[in-house]
Order: structure tokens, then C-alpha cells, then sequence
């Protein structure tokens, strides 16, 4: 009998959550899958005949302002309202949840809503029934009770495998924790292997200006990334800057590294920008020799697809991940840009590419429990 599934996740037209959406939604044809997002941050599966589009809520003009001006968590509180009446319509029909993304549990301590409560509400209105929290990290997170909160949200899972070793060791108390390399390890695409375009160069940007750890190695991020790219143009290198997900400002970072070049490299410049067509996104990744990579699911995509990249990391979970994996080669952290050098890059050219093949298999292992209860 045919199951359905309510996902929940990261909606918001980025290239690392769709990819999981992607990998999802094709592995169970024969299952129907309800998601509530905002029409246009789901245009990259809206076309799967498994899946069951519900409209998010949404907020008036004056709404919004209330929620800038006079009550900051006015859209937070009535978001769980309004979330709650959507639930009600359909939650007859739902037999099981997939909570399926990679930075799902990150504390904001400027919330006065407890992070926790969105879960607590999908059991409050759907009861317990069956809950998979899949492809995900923890953290970073500063309170005690955060976690707490969790370990009492996990406890009631039927099935929780992060993508890291770190993240999963934080549970290790509970039986129902497993960990699998990241799920986009397992991605199939038929541009996945296409030839490379000889002596070319892609970079993923984030706009790390707007990230309070990080606003303060901004200049010297995009200062960075500005010479080594005219020092490739100056070597006949071919460009394209990628921009993962324009609401968390990447096409903005673009800007600003651009702001710092030339007009003339800039017009020797391609900008691909992620509007909900993956395939051509990726198609166009895929075709690049080597990689800068802020991204960390850029990162993971030039390691299945033999690129040769050059990690910045931005947030642990990417060297717990490189950890995780074996990478030999070279990264520099934001916090260390003085190690990014052009020297640093063109080393990592040069050097062998760690290999990941055995990785995709494993990557799997992430859907082994949610396998057997949609029985395939």
C-alpha cells in the first residue's frame, strides 16, 4: 500500500537542500510525498508526479512590518499558527515524517521561540507516528538546553543518521542514532563525469558579511578570492562564479567580489545563478576543472565529480566532514585566510584528488531504515 509522507526541510531554493529533495523523491517513486514551501522556492520538484505541493503561510505587508518594528517574533509565533491549520487539512492522510537537510538544528540565540518547538508541533498534531531525521549535522549551538531539548526529540524518532561522525558522537546515548557520509555522495546525474573544460576555474561565494562570527574577514575573504582570479584570467583561465542560493546572499557576494575587479576581467567572468533548474546548474558545475568552495555542499559536489577543490571553511561541519572522508589535500579557514594564497591553490592543482567512490554506496545507508518502512 502506498504511503504518505510529509517532508519537511530547508525550502528555499538551495542547490545542497533540492539535491536531497531530488535524491528523495526519486528513490520512492511509488510513494506519495506532501510538502508545504512557498510556490516559487519549490519549482525544482513541483514537477514529480509524487509529490503533493501545499502553499506555506504567508504574511501581509503589514505583518511583515509589525514583525521588523514592534514584534520581532511575530512572523516566528503566528508562522506555528498558521503552519498548524495547514497540518489540521492533511494529517489524516500522513503516515509517516522525513525531516531530510543538512544544517536543520542551528541555535539562534536571538530566538525567544525554542528551535525544538516546530518538531514538537508535528507530534502535538500528527501524533507519533513514524519520524526519520535524515542527511543531517547538529549544532553549532552555545546552550545546554538546546541539546537537551533534542534528546528528548530524537528519543521519539524512529530513525536519526547524521552526516557526520561529531554530530552523531553528541547522541551516542541513543539507540536509534546511526551516521552515513553526506547524502549527495550518492547522486546520480548523466553530466556527473562530463569532460572538463580545460584550464578552468569555478567559485562558490557566501556572503559571510551578513554572519556576525564571520562579517569581521569579509574584505580579506573577497580580497582574496579577487587575486587569485585575476591572476587565472591573467593565465587565459576560464571563470564562472556560483551562486548556490540567492536568499542566503550568495548573488550579493558575487557583487562585492566583482566591485573589486577590473571591467575587463569582469567581462571574462560567467555567473551561474541557481533558480530551481538543477539539472542545468549542476550540468554547468559539473563541467568545471578545479573549485573554490565556501559552499559546503560545492565542496561535496566537486569531490564526486573528481574536481580539483580548494575548501574554505566556514563552520565545522565542513571539517568534520573532510575529517570524516580522509581529505588529503590543502584548506584554509576563515579565520586563517593568511594560508589562502595563490601558491596554496595552485598547490592543490597539482596534487592528487581524493577519491570518494567508495562513498556512494555508504551514502545510502542514510535511507536504510526509511527503506524498510516504505518496503523496498
Amino acid at each position: 500500500m502506498k504511503k504518505n509522507i510529509l517532508v519537511t526541510g530547508y525550502f528555499n531554493l538551495n542547490v545542497g537542500d533540492d539535491i536531497f529533495f531530488k535524491i528523495l523523491f526519486e528513490r520512492y517513486p511509488h510513494s506519495n510525498f506532501y510538502v508545504i514551501a512557498p510556490s516559487k522556492k519549490a519549482l525544482s520538484f513541483r514537477h514529480y508526479g509524487n509529490v503533493t505541493h501545499n502553499e506555506s503561510p504567508k504574511f501581509s505587508l503589514v505583518e511583515r512590518v509589525v514583525n521588523k518594528f514592534i514584534l520581532k517574533d511575530y512572523i516566528s509565533n503566528n508562522y506555528s499558527l498558521k503552519y498548524k491549520k495547514i497540518l489540521d487539512n492533511i494529517h489524516t492522510k500522513i503516515d509517516g515524517i522525513v525531516s531530510i537537510g543538512g544544517s536543520l538544528f542551528i541555535e539562534n540565540t536571538d530566538s525567544k521561540i525554542p528551535h525544538s518547538s516546530f518538531y514538537q508541533d508535528l507530534y502535538d498534531i500528527l501524533g507519533e507516528i513514524p519520524h526519520f531525521f535524515l542527511g543531517c549535522n547538529f549544532g553549532p549551538y552555545v546552550n545546554f538546553t538546546f541539546k537537551k531539548d533534542y534528546d528528548e526529540i530524537f528519543s521519539s524518532a524512529t530513525d536519526i543518521c547524521f552526516r557526520d561522525t561529531y554530530s552523531a558522537n553528541l547522541f551516542n546515548d541513543l539507540s536509534n542514532v546511526r551516521v552515513a557520509p553526506d547524502i549527495v555522495f550518492g547522486l546520480e546525474h548523466e553530466n556527473l563525469h562530463c569532460e572538463k573544460i580545460r584550464h578552468s576555474i569555478g567559485v562558490s561565494l557566501m556572503d559571510i558579511s551578513k554572519r556576525n562570527h564571520l562579517a569581521n574577514f569579509s574584505e580579506d575573504y573577497f580580497t582574496k578570492i579577487s587575486d587569485l582570479l585575476s591572476k587565472k584570467i591573467a593565465l587565459g583561465n576560464f571563470v564562472r562564479l556560483f551562486s548556490f542560493c540567492n536568499e542566503d546572499g550568495d548573488e550579493s557576494a558575487i557583487k562585492k567580489l566583482l566591485s573589486k575587479m577590473e571591467d575587463n576581467e569582469v567581462n571574462k567572468i560567467q555567473i551561474i545563478e541557481y533558480n530551481g533548474d538543477l539539472d542545468t546548474f549542476l550540468k554547468l558545475f559539473f563541467e568545471m576543472e578545479s573549485m573554490v568552495c565556501t559552499r559546503f555542499h560545492a565542496m561535496i559536489l566537486g569531490l564526486i565529480s573528481n574536481q580539483k577543490i580548494y575548501p574554505i571553511i566556514y563552520s565545522d561541519k565542513m571539517i568534520n566532514t573532510l575529517n570524516d572522508i580522509g581529505y588529503i589535500n590543502s584548506f584554509s579557514r576563515m579565520d586563517d585566510l593568511a594560508s589562502f594564497t595563490i601558491e596554496s591553490y595552485l598547490a592543490n592543482e597539482n596534487n592528487p584528488i581524493t577519491k570518494v567512490e567508495d562513498l556512494k554506496e555508504s551514502s545510502t545507508l542514510h535511507f536504510k531504515e526509511l527503506d524498510k518502512f516504505l518496503k523496498i
